[in-house]
């Protein structure tokens, strides 16, 4: 009797409900910026921007192989341009060079990211690659 109780006028709750999340795709959006390789660089990757009403949370991943050495006195190259002066933020690059982790930044100038290696005390040749994240949530 309880059951009956609680389930009477219910008939029609899991379509009530698959209806009602079907919604849930229609409030987020992405787009896909890709990034163009400049400098000599080969890059793999791209930012993908969703939004989710009012919000944008942009996820930036991909490598790139340098198209020059970096040294102790050249520590940055510019490697690639975004299709759009789209906010990345800043983000961290990795790699190993000899047997050594070599951390990096990236940042962003207007469609411009560029790689400045952090902890690596000599030259890394052209054609090194690291990999890259950036994630920025505005």
């Amino acid at each position: 009797m309880a059951i009956t109780q609680i389930t009477a006028g219910q008939e029609g709750w899991l379509s009530t409900l698959n209806s009602d999340l079907s919604q849930i795709g229609d409030k987020v959006s992405s787009s896909t910026v890709p990034i163009t390789a400049i400098n000599g660089c080969s890059v793999t990757g791209s930012t993908v921007v969703y939004q989710i009403g009012s919000h944008h949370l942009a996820i930036t991943t991909g490598s790139v192989s340098i198209g020059s050495a970096l040294s102790t006195s050249n520590k940055s190259i510019d490697f690639g341009r975004l299709a759009s002066d789209t906010d990345v933020g800043q983000g961290v690059a990795w790699s190993q060079v000899t047997n050594w982790a070599v951390g990096g930044v990236i940042t962003r100038s207007g469609t411009t990211l560029t790689l400045t290696e952090e902890n690596y005390g000599a030259d890394i040749s052209k054609g090194t690659y690291f990999n890259f994240m950036l994630v920025r949530s505005y």
